[in-house]
């Protein structure tokens, strides 16, 4: 096995792109019927998102581990996103 991608659940599809989005990801896949689904991508990185209306983000356990060369500027990069969110 070369590479594991979790499917990270949210609970609006649309939304969730937009989010990644503004921090510089491309979304390459998008449905909405039958079921919500998104992949998103930032060079090397690759993100999967399954939606559910019962998804409730206050009460989400799942996390992420993400490892950069430069923390500095990731965190450059994506600190504004994160203060627009209240995050």
């Amino acid at each position: 096995m070369s590479k594991v991608i979790p499917i990270l659940p949210c609970g609006n599809i649309n939304d969730q792109c937009i989010f990644y989005e503004s921090m510089g990801f491309t979304t390459v896949a998008k449905y909405t019927a039958p079921n919500a689904y998104a992949v998103v991508q930032h060079g090397d990185v690759t993100l999967h998102f399954g939606g559910s209306k019962k998804h409730t983000p206050s009460e989400n356990v799942c996390m992420i581990f993400a490892e950069v060369d430069d923390v500095e500027k990731f965190r450059e990069q994506v600190s504004p996103v994160l203060q627009k969110c209240g995050i």
